[in-house]
């Protein structure tokens, strides 16, 4: 057998156990994710979780849309869709993307009850169904840390493919200097209460660039010194403990939100896709 079809038959499966695993995650989620609310304790229970990660990782990434001067905007691996329809609530054009089903429906719907309009389709981040060069910016979290260097590469090189010239790339992943995301983790891989397949933190993605065309790393730096002791949760049993724990956490932090300035929970990367003027020549 070559290499070429070994690699086809390893991506493949690769494909299908993340495409498996993240259904159950989002089926599992469903209940949560249904709960109608009113704007106002929407708003409410956005401020109370300031300090915590998925506020973060909301900031730092509409942040960097609107830096990119962001109009249509991918998010490759979108989950629920959380991101991406708070982008969209801003006016920003939003195409949502994930391999799990159960995910793409849950924004979809999520989307029609906020009168939002979107466009999802179920795809993995290997093969994104787009032409090159259509979108200014393409972004992702907790996607790229869930694969090895070489499937990181060819998740990053699609991106870069479907962003346009000068359009930037944002991604995020769990820092490696997150001692408190990397201890809970193990111990949760211990205990059979990690629910998220092979993941590993990320030092940095500037290893990968060298061997992606169109790439140029533009930063990378580190946010979330706060945040990331919302991965403590993994050291309690379930139920009530649980519930208490991230109450209490959100109350409390919420003061020190300031100090997720600190590096800590997440790495940000952002990427520019630029093209060498003679191989735009080469094409014309």
């Amino acid at each position: 057998m070559s290499a070429k079809r070994d690699d086809y038959i390893n991506e493949t499966a690769l494909i299908k156990a993340t495409r498996d695993n993240w259904d159950s995650h989002w089926k599992s989620e469903a209940s949560v994710l249904n709960k109608r609310r009113n704007s106002f304790i929407i708003k409410l229970t956005r401020f109370l979780k300031r300090a915590g990660g998925g506020e973060l990782l909301y900031r730092i990434i509409k942040k960097e849309v609107d830096r990119a001067g962001g109009r249509l905007v991918l998010e490759a691996g979108c989950g629920s869709g959380d991101v991406s329809l708070r982008l969209a609530e801003n006016g920003i054009r939003t195409v949502l993307l994930d391999t799990s089903f159960t995910a793409v429906n849950q924004a979809r719907e999520r989307a029609v009850d906020n009168s939002l309009e979107i466009f999802a389709v179920n795809s993995s981040i290997f093969h994104i169904p787009f032409k090159d060069d259509i979108f200014d910016a393409c972004f992702n979290s907790g996607v790229v840390d869930h694969f090895g260097p070489e499937y990181r590469s060819k998740a990053v090189s699609e991106v870069v493919r479907i962003t346009r010239e000068t359009g930037r790339i944002i991604i995020l992943t769990n820092d490696i200097k997150s001692l408190v995301h990397a201890k809970a983790m193990s111990f949760a891989q211990r205990h059979n209460c990690w629910r998220y397949g092979f993941k590993d933190a990320v030092k940095s993605l500037s290893d990968i660039l060298i061997h992606i065309p169109h790439s140029k790393l533009i930063k990378e730096y580190s946010r979330g010194f706060i945040s990331q002791f919302e991965f403590l949760h993994y050291y309690l049993p379930g139920g009530l403990l649980k519930w208490l724990f991230f109450r209490l956490f959100f109350i409390f932090s919420l003061p020190f939100n300031f100090l997720n300035r600190i590096p800590g929970h997440f790495l940000v990367t952002i990427i520019e896709k630029q093209i060498r003027r003679t191989e735009q020549s080469s094409h014309s």
